[in-house]
């Protein structure tokens, strides 16, 4: 969801510049296709190629390269002339220029610093690394590289939201992990129940979940920032949520989920955004617990000046400034 989400994102600001946009995507029960409504949208046929999604991302798409860039220019008719914006980690140069030879462009959103043939390459993360993906001997002649936090792309409902207050008392607490594996999830539900919070919100559990008396459970939100103004404190991922996060100033409590976070939630203790415990698949429980009764100890005037600083990092017209490269290619 969370590239879905950065792509609409970028969508919504294409269309303000008087582009024709469009979303492409396999079915997945994980994506909510609810938020692009507003969008031509189109779904491609699946076949017969179990999706495994597990650390090796070549197995995320769930066929073969090839053959998902050729439906896509089937399925839309868009050929020559056509801008693709790529978010998926099971999609690689194999596509891109496969896509290419189409005569389309292809701009990628990535953050696991692998070799692409694209036009535009965005790497908005604290750890951008823009060494790495210019010694590609795979890069298109004249690529662009929009590398660091000055190019997050965060959707307009977050740049107009309010930030974080921590005035009044706040006796909810929320739980959002993005979609981790189900076993993460539920060690750390176990873990917060020991603190028999007042109540615990909990966004988008896996399939099966069986809340407490005092947890409640949201499938979906259309106003996550709204959703973040009545809590105590959020326990979450390091994903693009987080990102959110860091610029709303929301006091959160962050752990790694997958591999692709385990440099950002490093770096994000390093530069002291926000209380991250590191990879939640290496801690052990006690240490998960110690650490939050520590984190939850702390007064409301040591949380407030923590947070507030750290907003400030993240710019507000990240997506713009990627627009407008677009627009140049």
């Amino acid at each position: 969801m969370g590239h879905v989400t950065r792509c609409l994102a970028l969508a919504t600001e294409l269309v303000k510049r008087k582009y024709n946009v469009f979303f492409v995507c396999r079915i997945d029960e994980k994506v909510n296709t609810e938020i692009v409504k507003n969008f031509n949208f189109f779904l491609l046929n699946s076949k017969e190629m179990k999706r495994d999604v597990t650390k090796d991302y070549n197995y995320w798409l769930g066929v073969e390269q090839e053959y998902d860039a050729v439906e896509c220019i089937n399925v839309t008719s868009c050929g020559r002339n056509a801008t693709w914006v790529v978010d998926h980690y099971g999609i690689n140069h194999f596509w891109e220029e496969r896509i290419s030879f189409f005569g389309c462009r292809v701009i990628v959103i990535d953050d696991l610093m692998r070799d692409h043939f694209a036009d535009i390459i965005i790497d908005y993360n604290l750890t951008a690394d823009y060494k790495r993906y210019f010694s590609s001997k795979l890069k298109k002649e004249n690529a662009k590289y929009l590398m660091g936090i000055s190019f997050s792309i965060l959707r307009e409902d977050i740049l107009q939201a309010m930030k974080y207050n921590f005035s009044g008392e706040k006796n909810s607490c929320l739980l959002f992990l993005g979609t981790p594996a189900p076993s993460l999830f539920n060690r750390l539900i176990v873990i917060l129940r020991r603190f028999n919070f007042k109540k615990l919100e909990i966004l988008n559990p896996p399939r099966g979940f069986v809340p407490y008396e005092n947890e409640v459970v949201i499938s979906f939100t259309s106003n996550i920032a709204e959703l973040y103004q009545y809590q105590r404190i959020v326990f979450g991922a390091c994903g693009l949520a987080n990102l959110e996060r860091i610029f709303l100033g929301v006091p959160t409590i962050s752990f790694s989920v997958s591999d692709n976070q385990k440099k950002l939630s490093d770096k994000i203790k390093e530069m002291e955004l926000q209380f991250c415990l590191g990879d939640l698949n290496l801690l052990a429980d006690d240490d998960i617990f110690k650490s939050i009764n520590e984190i939850l100890k702390k007064s409301h005037d040591e949380l407030k000046d923590f947070f507030s600083k750290a907003c400030e990092l993240v710019p507000n017209d990240g997506v713009k400034k990627i627009v407008d490269q677009i627009m140049l290619i």
